[in-house]
């Protein structure tokens, strides 16, 4: 069964993207992409508007699983789930490691 906790994290996600609204990511306080679009080029901001739901749920993801991955209390199955998307998150952050560096060096 799925607590309460759980359904919270995943009804959190929003299809149009989380990060369009103010929220609170790992005890920062964050601006909504409007307030700052008006400031950086078009296509820039197009770009940004793109990535942030990504990073956003990166981050969501990120802390559920690191809250949920020692913690028996949650069952065993839970804790499986937690340590296939991490290593899932893992393989995620070296792919875009690589994409950075491959940016910066062309």
């Amino acid at each position: 069964e799925i607590s309460d906790d759980e359904k919270q994290f995943f009804s959190s996600f929003d299809s149009k993207g989380a990060s369009m609204h103010e929220m609170d990511v790992v005890g920062f306080r964050l601006a909504p992409f409007s307030a700052i679009s008006g400031m950086i080029d078009p296509s820039l901001g197009h770009l940004v508007k793109r990535i942030l739901p990504v990073c956003t749920d990166y981050v969501r993801v990120n802390e559920f699983v690191s809250s949920h991955l020692t913690r028996y209390e949650y069952g065993t199955t839970t804790q499986a789930l937690c340590e296939a998307i991490d290593v899932l998150l893992q393989e995620y952050l070296i792919f875009v490691t690589q994409m950075e560096h491959t940016f910066q060096r062309d």
